[in-house]
């Protein structure tokens, strides 16, 4: 699947980048659509979906959820293509991640997106929306901290999508912490009702 989702994941519409202070893989996605992009597609839904099971491989021992940040800045289309993307997402990670998905944050919202985000509002279950918070101020959040966010989001890291050093880093990333888990678990006796916190890496 990697192969199939690196043309789209070039642009940098989604990616899992740094942890939350509780140890929670931050997952990013940008539905700004910049020139030369394609519209959005049910690939954008997988490439979340994929970005949603690395992190998986990305946590730590004791923790099972994901931070999801979604930064609405920039040029975003109000088209059925754009509102499909996004119920496909939403519908995804509530129906099949509910337990994943420890809290969103919707920053930067403008016009547009609360537009959107008001066509499919009534479509989130209310777990779900429980777990949203909109336009957080990141400084004073109890969820994120600066030094763990990216510029655009008013946090302290300066980082620049870049797929070619990216893609087969996270790749690689995940393939060691597998393996290396796997290995732990087998020397932990190789059963089902081994606690992770002998085999997961810390």
């Amino acid at each position: 699947m990697a192969k199939s989702l690196e043309n789209l994941a070039q642009y940098g519409k989604a990616f899992a980048f740094l942890y939350s202070p509780a140890g929670l893989p931050l997952l990013y996605w940008f539905p700004e659509r910049r020139k030369g992009e394609p519209q959005p597609s049910f690939d954008l839904v997988r490439l979340v979906v994929y970005l949603a099971e690395r992190s998986s491989d990305l946590m730590v021992a004791g923790v099972e959820e994901v931070g999801f940040i979604v930064d609405t800045t920039g040029k975003i289309e109000k088209s059925t293509a754009q509102i499909n993307a996004i119920r496909g997402i939403l519908h995804t990670m509530q129906t099949y991640y509910p337990e994943k998905l420890g809290w969103a944050m919707v920053q930067n919202l403008g016009f547009i997106s609360k537009t959107l985000l008001n066509i499919i509002w009534p479509f989130v279950d209310s777990y779900t929306k429980e777990k949203v918070q909109l336009d957080v101020d990141i400084r004073t959040s109890d969820r994120v901290h600066p030094d763990l966010v990216l510029k655009r989001l008013g946090g302290n890291i300066d980082f620049e999508f870049d797929l070619a050093s990216y893609w087969p880093g996270l790749l690689q990333t995940c393939l060691e912490r597998r393996a290396t888990e796997l290995g732990k678990w087998r020397q932990a006796g190789g059963r089902v009702g081994i606690s992770e916190l002998e085999f997961k890496i810390t």
